[in-house]
C-alpha cells in the first residue's frame, strides 16, 4: 500500500473509500497528516464512514482534521478547496521523519524478552544494552532506535515501526511494515 511514504498529506475527499471502509487499514498513514471533509447532505458515502475513518485514525494520529460541510452533498470537495484555511494547512505540512531520541535505560530493560507471531509462526528476540534495542529475527538482526518512549523505528526514510504496549508478561510489540504484526510476549 504505502501511502505514508508516498504522500506527505492527503486532502481526503472521500475518506472512507481509501480502502473501502476497512478502518484497520488507517495505521498505514499514521504519519500522514490528513484533513476530511464530508458533506452533511452526501447520499453517495455515508457519513458515518468517514466519521470511522477518522475515530480509527485519531488514537495513532492525533493531528487529524475532520470538517463537515452541512449543506453540502456529495461534492463537498468544492467548498474544501474555496477554504483558505486548507491552503494555509498544505504549506505548512513537512513529510514526517523519525529523529531517535533518548529513553530511560530502565524502560527500555523491560522490552527485553522473546515474542511470538501466532499467525506467521515467527518468533523474535528484543535484547537490551546501553542505550540499545536489538531485534533479532531468522531474517537478520535490526537495531531498533526509539523516537517515543514506545515508539521505535529502524531507518529514518522507511515507513516501519515498531510499538511495544502493555506490561511484563501481558507486552506486545505491534510491527507496522508492509502490513500490522502482532507479536506478544512469550517466556521470561
Amino acid at each position: 500500500m504505502g501511502y505514508g511514504n508516498e504522500i506527505s498529506s492527503d486532502v481526503c475527499r472521500s475518506c472512507a473509500d481509501l480502502w473501502r471502509g476497512d478502518v484497520s487499514k488507517v495505521w498505514a498513514i499514521r504519519h500522514t497528516p490528513v484533513w476530511v471533509f464530508h458533506g452533511g447532505k452526501d447520499n453517495v458515502v455515508p457519513l458515518k464512514a468517514s466519521q470511522d475513518m477518522v475515530n480509527a485514525l485519531k488514537p495513532i494520529n492525533p493531528d487529524v482534521k475532520f470538517t463537515i460541510f452541512p449543506e453540502d452533498g456529495h461534492d463537498s470537495w468544492t467548498s474544501a478547496y474555496n477554504t483558505d484555511s486548507l491552503y494555509t494547512w498544505l504549506l505548512g505540512i513537512k513529510k514526517f521523519k523519525y529523529a531517535k531520541v533518548p529513553v530511560d535505560q530502565e524502560l527500555l530493560d523491560t522490552y527485553q524478552g522473546s515474542y511470538y507471531n501466532d499467525l506467521a509462526n515467527d518468533t523474535l528476540k528484543i535484547t537490551v544494552t546501553t542505550g540499545i534495542v536489538t531485534m533479532i529475527r531468522k531474517k537478520g538482526v535490526t537495531e531498533l532506535k526509539p523516537y517515543a518512549n514506545d515508539k521505535f523505528f529502524v531507518n529514518e526514510n522507511d515507513p516501519v515501526d515498531a510499538v511495544f504496549s502493555g506490561k511484563k508478561r501481558k507486552m506486545q510489540l505491534l510491527i507496522n511494515a508492509d502490513r500490522q504484526y502482532v507479536y506478544k510476549r512469550i517466556g521470561d
